[in-house]
């Protein structure tokens, strides 16, 4: 086993339905697909291992587009996350929780898709709070941690 334990970030270009929703130098049209199965048993047949999982940049854009599709895909991409995770023992599931390119985010939908995907408090940190706009930073905090209050489970951040 590698000494030191890395970081395993799933990728937007990864999403097997859409182009990533964030900008990318990537061509969508030639990225490999990974499967989280495919992913679980590379990293355990090169014996690695993995600390974080990062969800997909593009997850917090997909479960607050407005067309359910995308939501769909974007619960998706949290359970695959989750799986993964889980899967890898990793104890650590990085949630990119803000997307410096979009006017809104909703995330409270966030949050809420978290909770449908099964994830648990304690295996969740929050990462790209918007740093550049300090004053959403508390409407974010709150947004993501209110649903989760309302579910009777401890908050996570």
């Amino acid at each position: 086993m590698l000494a030191v334990p890395l970081e395993l970030a799933v990728l937007a270009e990864w999403c097997p339905c859409f182009p990533p929703l964030s900008p990318t130098s990537a061509d969508w049209e030639l990225v490999t697909r990974y499967h989280p199965a495919g992913i679980v048993s590379l990293v355990k047949t090169l014996g690695l291992e993995v600390a974080t999982v990062h969800t997909s940049r593009d997850v917090a854009l997909l479960v607050s587009h407005p067309d359910p599709v995308y939501r769909a895909q974007g619960r998706t991409e949290l359970e695959n996350a989750r799986y993964l995770t889980r899967a890898l023992g990793s104890g650590r599931m990085v949630v990119h929780a803000w997307d410096t390119y979009a006017t809104t985010l909703e995330a409270g939908s966030l949050a809420r898709a978290l909770l449908e995907a099964g994830a648990r408090p304690g295996e969740l940190s929050i990462e790209n709070l918007p740093l550049s706009a300090p004053a959403r930073q508390a409407d974010v905090v709150l947004e993501l941690w209110l649903p989760w209050e309302e579910s009777r489970a401890s908050p996570w951040i």
